[in-house]
C-alpha cells in the first residue's frame, strides 16, 4: 500500500516538474497568439473606418504632435487637459491599442498601446505618454517602451540583437511607417536627454530594461523615419486567424507529458515485478 501511494506521488511530481519545464515555452506561445489575434482584430477594424472618419482621427494624432512639439512637455508629465486628448486618439477599437510594431531582424511583433502600465507592458509594447504619435511629420519623436526577459512572453527580449542599420516598421491605421536604428546607448532610467523632440526631425526610439535579468538600466534603439511604405498584412492576418484558444494550447503541451510520465511508471512497475 505505501508502494503505490510513493509511485503515485512520484508520478504526480514528475507530471509538475515536467509541466513547469514546460510553463514557459506553453506560456509564450499563448501570448504570441493572442498578441497576433490583438493585431489582427485592429487591422480589421482599421480597414472599415469609414474614410471621413479616418482622415479626422489621424487629423486628431497630427494636433496632438504639433502641440507637444510647441510645449515641450516632459515624458509623462502631461497637463490632465492634454493627457485626455492623448488617450482618447487612435483608440479606434477602445482597447488603447494605437497600433503595431514589427522588427523581422529580432522576430518582434507586438501591438502597441497607450502608455506604460503595468497591465499594458504584460500585453504588448506601450507608447509612452508625452511622446509623439509615430506617424508622418516634423518635430516628431515617438517612444516605444518593452520589457523583456518574462518568464510567460519574450516581449522585448530580443531587441538587443538589432544593430545600427537595420530596421523596424511602425503600422498604425492603414499607414505604415519603416524606421532605421540611427544610433544605440544605454542609460540610467532617469536621462531622457535623447528621447526628446528635435526640431524638423521625425524619430522613433525603442526602449527596454538592461542587463538582461537584472534591469537597472535601460536599452535605447533610436530610428529615423524612412518615409511610409506599402501595407504588408496579409501574413499578420493569417497569424490572427491561425489563433489557438489557451485551452488546446494546454491540451497539446500536456498530452506528451502525460504520456512520457505514464510510460516512465510503467516501466518501473513491470521492472519491480
Amino acid at each position: 500500500m505505501k508502494q503505490r501511494i510513493f509511485s503515485f506521488f512520484a508520478f504526480v511530481m514528475l507530471i509538475m516538474g515536467l509541466s513547469l519545464l514546460l510553463y514557459p515555452t506553453v506560456s509564450n506561445y499563448f501570448n504570441t497568439q493572442k498578441q497576433r489575434k490583438a493585431i489582427f482584430n485592429y487591422i480589421s477594424s482599421a480597414e472599415t473606418i469609414p474614410e471621413a472618419d479616418y482622415s479626422a482621427i489621424l487629423k486628431q494624432a497630427k494636433k496632438f504632435n504639433k502641440k507637444l512639439a510647441s510645449s515641450h512637455y516632459l515624458l509623462m508629465n502631461l497637463p490632465d487637459k492634454l493627457r485626455e486628448e492623448y488617450y482618447s486618439a487612435l483608440n479606434i477599437n477602445g482597447d488603447g491599442i494605437i497600433g503595431y510594431v514589427d522588427i523581422p531582424d529580432a522576430d518582434i511583433m507586438l501591438p502597441i498601446y497607450h502608455g506604460t502600465s503595468d497591465a499594458v507592458l504584460q500585453e504588448g509594447a506601450g507608447h509612452i505618454e508625452g511622446s509623439s504619435f509615430p506617424i508622418k511629420g516634423n518635430s516628431v519623436h515617438a517612444v516605444i517602451s518593452g520589457h523583456r526577459g518574462q518568464p510567460s512572453a519574450l516581449l522585448f527580449t530580443n531587441l538587443d540583437k538589432l544593430e545600427i542599420g537595420q530596421t523596424f516598421i511602425i503600422y498604425l491605421l492603414n499607414e505604415a511607417y519603416m524606421y532605421r536604428i540611427r544610433g544605440i546607448e544605454t542609460v540610467v532610467p532617469e536621462d531622457v536627454a535623447s528621447l526628446q523632440i528635435e526640431q524638423g526631425k521625425n524619430y522613433c526610439t525603442l526602449v527596454t530594461c538592461t542587463p538582461y535579468g537584472i534591469n537597472s538600466h535601460r536599452l535605447l534603439l533610436h530610428g529615423e523615419l524612412l518615409g511610409q511604405m506599402e501595407m504588408e498584412q496579409e501574413l499578420v492576418a493569417q497569424s490572427g486567424a491561425q489563433y489557438i484558444p489557451v485551452y488546446k494550447i494546454v491540451i497539446i503541451f500536456e498530452i506528451p507529458v502525460v504520456v512520457l510520465a505514464v510510460l516512465i511508471s510503467s516501466r518501473r512497475t513491470r521492472k519491480k515485478r
